[in-house]
């Protein structure tokens, strides 16, 4: 598989050609905003309270929660080198070394977070079996929807969930699963509010080019992807997605990444 060469700012966050590990100047920098985003919407979850970071990578995702006000945070990654680089650059948070999907002790954590981790492990319901003894999990996996053919090509992702895989894959573990999501485009809702504008939110696209005689097959301009400056990453309810049918008029890819909110 092809990968573009990547901006210099990002070579150093690669593995095997593929951004899988994140560090700070590329967030700062404007890329891999759709993994911050995550780690903000987690950061209202951990205020005066133990957190444990599973795949934490090189750990910036660690010291953001606590910054956000967790009395703890301990991130946790199989890979020794990024655990090294963890504790060299953040000295809050707390890092080991470990495999997240063989069996530990996470009873003494009020939230476990695993973001973009589940996909990389061979046995999900160990790893869920161990995020549940929190009383608040938070797991994020690319949709596999979003994908042609459902599947990234990414050749560390073992496997990737559509929204009713993910459900059904969480289900065992969790009596209270909320599911949210993040698109990889601008956002459709982030409108101006104007009645011109809500009017034309209301007026389905295929009527569009019928008033301005376009033919029926007239390619749609590309939707912006990962890094397009309009693009927010806010993550959002599962619920705006049934919004966006009372509004045919907007333009609006597939959820891109699914995030779980769960409690036992």
């Amino acid at each position: 598989m092809h990968h573009p060469k990547p901006q210099p700012q990002f070579e150093d966050n690669l593995t095997e050609g593929i951004g899988e590990r994140i560090k700070p100047a590329a967030v700062t920098s404007g890329g891999y905003r759709d993994h911050l985003g995550r780690y903000l919407f987690a950061a209202h979850y951990v205020a005066g309270r133990s957190v444990v970071d599973l795949c934490c990578g090189n750990g910036y995702g660690s010291n953001l929660l606590l910054a956000a006000g967790a009395t703890r945070v301990e991130g946790i990654d199989i890979a020794q080198d990024a655990v090294d680089a963890a504790k060299e650059h953040y000295p809050g948070p707390e890092f080991s070394v470990g495999a997240v999907d063989e069996p530990m002790d996470l009873s003494g954590f009020d939230v476990a977070v695993c973001f973009e981790g589940i996909e990389h492990v061979a046995d999900v319901p160990q790893l869920l079996k161990n995020m549940r003894q929190a009383e608040v999990a938070l797991i994020s996996s690319p949709n596999a929807d979003f994908f042609p053919g459902g599947f990234s090509g990414n050749p560390h992702h073992l496997r990737e969930w559509t929204r009713k895989e993910f459900d059904e894959a969480l289900a065992p573990y969790f009596s209270d699963v909320r599911m949210y999501f993040q698109w990889h485009y601008p956002d459709p809702l982030d409108i101006d509010r104007r009645p011109a504008t809500l009017a034309k939110a209301v007026i389905p696209v295929s009527l569009k080019r019928r008033l301005k005689r376009e033919p029926a097959d007239a390619v749609e301009p590309d939707v912006p992807q990962s890094g397009d400056e309009r693009t927010v990453y806010r993550v959002h309810r599962t619920t705006n997605l049934k919004v966006l049918r009372l509004l045919p008029g907007l333009q609006y890819g597939k959820p891109a990444d699914w995030v779980a909110v769960c409690r036992k």
